[in-house]
């Protein structure tokens, strides 16, 4: 099609590669398709905004997890997600309704990280249209959930 980008991708093409230098022999990766999706796999375009925020959680993810990271996928029209499991030791209480915010980490005193990667990635994500909300999961770990609501916003091309 003449009007397609020469650089659109699929979705799981371009997960592979945002994960790719964060992999570690440690920590196995997998992409889960969920049964309930509608129409053909999500080509997009390889937004800067894009790549570096799913970088950065992805990472985080990566860097947290005891074994897996597992990124669920989920589509229909117009409505895109992304779950991403890791079994690390999860997200302390205290500060899981503050994941994003500037200066709040749980490792804080480890080294001195302040949270600025979460609060980056969600403020790109934000400018694709995402919203990102974190939960801790019931077998241990964290769920990253990246939602966008309106596909147009993050260059979207229907197949």
């Amino acid at each position: 099609d003449i009007g397609k980008p020469f650089n659109s991708v699929g979705l799981q093409t371009f997960l592979t590669m945002v994960a790719a230098p964060y992999q570690t022999a440690r920590v196995a990766f997998q992409l889960v398709v969920a049964e309930a999706c509608q129409g053909n796999e999500p080509q997009l375009q390889p937004l800067p905004e894009l790549q570096h925020g799913l970088a950065n959680l992805l990472q985080n993810a990566m860097q947290f997890a005891a074994s897996r990271v597992t990124v669920y996928l989920e589509w229909r029209p117009d409505f895109l997600e992304l779950r991403i499991h890791d079994d690390g030791p999860g997200i302390p209480p205290a500060i899981l309704d503050r994941v994003g915010e500037p200066y709040i980490s749980s490792r804080t005193a480890q080294g001195g990280h302040m949270g600025l990667g979460i609060f980056i990635a969600l403020n790109l994500l934000e400018k694709t249209g995402a919203t990102v909300t974190y939960d801790n999961l019931p077998q241990g770990g964290t769920a990253t959930i990246v939602t966008w609501h309106d596909t147009a916003a993050l260059g979207i091309i229907k197949a």
